[in-house]
């Protein structure tokens, strides 16, 4: 019998349609036309985030639904930074993966 995937294994799992509203993040209009969706993507996969040690993209994505939600100035240049951060964790999520596979 297959047991039940843990708590941060399941938020992983999840993450797909979690990051489905941030995929359009760095369109030039994606801030006039979606700020309280992305801000809201960004604040729930900050937190997905801090469960599972990632403080950068913790950091990123809540200091971007801040600044989204309140319609801030520098909202576009963290949009930037959360996208790097998004692409780094993916891709240490990536790594890891296929490190436990070999194992």
């Amino acid at each position: 019998m297959l047991r039940p995937l843990p708590a941060p294994a399941r938020r992983v799992w999840r993450w797909p349609w979690r990051l489905r509203p941030l995929s359009g993040l760095r369109r030039p209009d994606a801030l006039i036309r979606q700020a309280d969706e992305l801000a809201d993507a960004a604040h729930a996969i900050a937190g997905s985030a801090g469960l599972l040690g990632f403080e950068r993209l913790t950091a990123m994505g809540r200091r971007f639904s801040r600044a989204a939600h309140a319609g801030a100035a520098e909202a576009p240049s963290l949009a930037d930074g959360l996208g790097v951060a998004l692409e780094v964790t993916l891709q240490t999520l990536h790594d890891r993966t296929l490190i436990a596979a070999d194992a």
